[in-house]
């Protein structure tokens, strides 16, 4: 416990004036991200068995990468790699299994992606406990003004091998004075049920995914439930496009907070309260937009690739498994932090449509398409085939009357032309009116556009 102090001790300063903005420049964040992929470089290569191999068939060693400069020296990391090398190949020789928990994404791209993450301890919470508040400045401004109180609402996937769940479990073994009250529901259980925890809690923070709480405003909406009002919303896990924002934003009148990242690499990015930009966390990650394996440059759309800076039971080094497009600004924002900045995220590459040319649409272009027609509640593109695409619509109003929706009626020829304008004339629509819209087997939402079409022939990103 005397060495995570003195830990906290030594970083709180260049931590602080990292997630503030203030006295710093990309110099001081680039000197920590150098050292943090120096050293973690270094260990993986000594320690896990997949990024030796890795690296040695790429002909590169540790003393290779001397700064963030030097990154693209490394081969980067697919799902497939931590497919193949789980779970021997991706666990470091320096930690035990018994003391990590296995986390893993859903599944509903593939086959799921497991890797390994230490468990907390009491010395780990006093670690992260103090940078977390430092992470969240602005945060804990908004629970300050608003006189916010701990009392939380986890809508997320409750089960062993979800990080958020994981994390949640144990802040509630934690002291009180760090945990507040949390309770815990399933993301996986129907709107009705969490609408009623709602109901019950009264949270003054709500943490979930969009799509849930897209679900919940959709059906409140629906049926006229008027819902709680939480202070503070803090959202993340999936894609956080303008049509999901404004569904949330309408239903709930608090601050939201938006976060980016993945179950494999943890926490990317923190939406800012004033501006609703997200905030790259320099000193968790290493984000990087490339297209063909070369860096863009801010303004131009590009893969992520991700580095996590802190995970040394399963390293994650120049990873691509996220499959977003984003785009990277290039001004400072306006809230005076000077971290980058996400301008836009457009989605997963794998639910970008294909055209008959072979070009892609990535869902960004897609996912507006039928907002503000105040006969939809809800719905969903999918892409069948590269020539056929079907929406789904659930109507707006209990009992709504669905042939309004009929071929050659005025809706109908409006939803048509919306989705032709993108996809080009010779797309084939067809429209199905539904109770509501699955989602995909082990998912916790349903995505506003999904493509069905393989793209295992297509070269990704070059839209």
């Amino acid at each position: 416990m005397f060495e995570a102090a003195q830990r906290i001790l030594s970083m709180r300063g260049t931590f602080l004036d990292i997630t503030t903005g203030r006295g710093i420049d990309r110099k001081n964040y680039e000197m920590l991200q150098s050292e943090r992929l120096r050293r973690l470089v270094s260990y993986a290569y000594e320690n896990v068995e997949m990024y030796r191999k890795k690296y040695d068939g790429a002909g590169v060693k540790p003393g290779d990468i001397k700064s963030i400069a030097d990154i693209y020296k490394l081969p980067i990391v697919t799902k497939d790699d931590l497919r193949e090398n789980y779970p021997v190949g991706l666990l470091s020789k320096r930690i035990r299994d018994r003391d990590c928990f296995v986390v893993s994404t859903t599944g509903t791209t593939g086959e799921p992606v497991k890797v390994f993450k230490r468990k907390y301890k009491t010395s780990d919470l006093m670690m992260t406990a103090p940078l977390a508040l430092m992470m969240l400045p602005r945060i804990a401004a908004i629970m300050r003004a608003e006189g916010i109180k701990r009392r939380t609402l986890a809508i997320v996937a409750t089960d062993q091998d979800c990080v958020t769940y994981s994390t949640l479990r144990e802040l509630q073994k934690a002291p009180g004075f760090i945990r507040g009250s949390v309770d815990i529901v399933n993301s996986l259980d129907e709107p009705e049920a969490h609408i009623r925890a709602l109901q019950e809690y009264d949270p003054h923070i709500l943490i979930s995914y969009p799509g849930v709480l897209r679900s919940v405003a959709a059906l409140a909406r629906r049926t006229g439930v008027t819902l709680p009002q939480p202070k503070l919303l803090v959202i993340g896990g999936e894609l956080m496009d303008d049509y999901t924002s404004k569904a949330i934003s309408d239903a709930f009148k608090g601050k939201i907070v938006e976060h980016y990242g993945a179950t494999e690499v943890g926490a990317v990015a923190l939406g800012c309260p004033q501006e609703g930009r997200l905030h790259i966390m320099c000193m968790l990650s290493i984000l990087e937009v490339v297209h063909d394996g070369k860096p863009v440059p801010p303004g131009v759309p590009g893969n992520a690739v991700i580095t996590d800076l802190w995970n040394m039971a399963t390293p994650m080094i120049r990873y691509s498994g996220l499959d977003d497009v984003l785009v990277l600004g290039d001004e400072m924002c306006p809230c005076g932090s000077k971290l980058p900045v996400i301008k836009v995220v457009h989605g997963r590459t794998v639910d970008s449509f294909v055209l008959a040319d072979g070009s892609l649409i990535h869902p960004g272009r897609l996912i507006f398409a039928l907002a503000h027609i105040p006969e939809i509640a809800y719905y969903q593109v999918v892409q069948e085939q590269v020539d056929r695409v079907r929406v789904l619509i659930v109507a707006e109003g209990a009992g709504g009357n669905s042939s309004r929706f009929d071929e050659g009626r005025p809706l109908w020829d409006t939803i048509v032309s919306r989705i032709k304008k993108p996809l080009g004339e010779d797309i084939h629509v067809a429209i199905e009116v539904v109770a509501d819209i699955p989602r995909p087997p082990g998912a916790r939402f349903y995505p506003v556009v999904r493509s069905l079409v393989d793209k295992s022939s297509i070269r990704l990103g070059s839209s």
